[in-house]
């Protein structure tokens, strides 16, 4: 269970990483 939990976390992580680099894609694209 633990197993899964920690890769589920890591899993989320990634996502809030990827959303945060979109966010910085598109203040970047407007701020042109």
């Amino acid at each position: 269970m633990d197993r899964d939990i920690a890769q589920s976390e890591e899993k989320i992580a990634q996502i809030e990483k990827d959303i945060t680099q979109s966010r910085e894609k598109i203040k970047s694209s407007r701020a042109k």
